[in-house]
């Protein structure tokens, strides 16, 4: 199919860059993924390919302080009126006074006619050994996207639709005390219907702000194991293909598939190089 076809040889390089962090990447992230914090091409510009690659270290809330070390790689790519995501997360954990190995996650989404007011966005996602306990989460989301606002500077929008997921938990990032006899992993299918919000901001044309507010809750009869996410994110660009970030995200699990804290947050700051 002609869509498939790499444009140029510079692209391909950067594509093969991105296989090989996902491929040889050391690893992880949260179960609940900010998607919206995730690159995207502009409506007005011409540009076919849009991508960065960014280093971090942050530190978030365990048993131990956990600090990780991590490599991300984005690229979203134009389709004549559509878009197509994909990004990779890989990172090196230090656990307390310990180092080791996390896991990591794959994001692809697929957004149809963007240049409309509403349109539908689908989405994949794996993700494996997170350090609150998830050993392994696969999903499949289909929503529709509403641009509400948008002009050269400020864009907000929101989304609504159904996530189908799989999830199965350890208990890694349980305390020892709240450990049950039976360590058996716990496995879950959970449908759930997810909405989220949008708020994009270029307050100069060296610095602008995101945020979004998440919000999952399973089907069924009591709309139970509800989770609410935000991250918020100041951007600030040195160069004409260098940025720093400093991102915050939280998220708080009401149900939690195992007994960790329902109230987790990631602070995050990163170099990142945009192409």
């Amino acid at each position: 199919m002609k869509w498939f076809m790499l444009p140029n040889p510079l692209f391909a390089s950067r594509l093969i860059l991105l296989l090989l962090i996902v491929a040889l990447g050391k690893s992880l992230s949260a179960q609940f993924l900010f998607p919206e914090s995730f690159v995207m091409i502009p409506l007005d510009t011409s540009r076919k390919i849009v991508g960065n690659v960014g280093g971090s270290f942050n530190q978030q809330t365990q048993i131990n302080v956990v600090t990780q070390f991590a490599v991300r790689a984005e690229v979203a790519q134009r389709i004549k009126s559509d878009v197509l995501t994909l990004v990779t997360n890989n990172q090196l954990i230090r656990d307390g006074a310990k180092n080791i190995l996390g896991g990591g996650y794959f994001f692809a989404r697929y957004r149809r006619k963007i240049s409309r007011v509403i349109y539908p966005e689908y989405a994949f996602q794996s993700q494996w050994k997170e350090v609150r306990g998830l050993q392994q989460r696969w999903s499949a989301t289909v929503n529709y996207r509403w641009r509400i606002k948008r002009n050269e500077k400020l864009t907000l929008a929101a989304a609504a639709g159904i996530i189908s997921e799989y999830e199965k938990w350890g208990y890694e990032g349980v305390p020892i005390e709240k450990r049950p006899a039976d360590l058996t992993p716990v496995e879950v299918f959970n449908p759930r219907f997810n909405w989220y919000f949008s708020y994009d901001h270029a307050i100069t044309p060296k610095v602008w702000i995101d945020a979004a507010v998440y919000h999952q809750v399973r089907l069924g009869e009591t709309l139970s194991r509800a989770r609410t996410g935000m991250h918020a994110r100041v951007g600030i660009r040195l160069s004409q293909n260098l940025s720093f970030m400093a991102t915050w995200r939280g998220l708080y699990d009401k149900e939690p598939v195992v007994p960790v804290g329902k109230l987790w947050y990631n602070i995050n700051n990163e170099l990142v190089f945009t192409f």
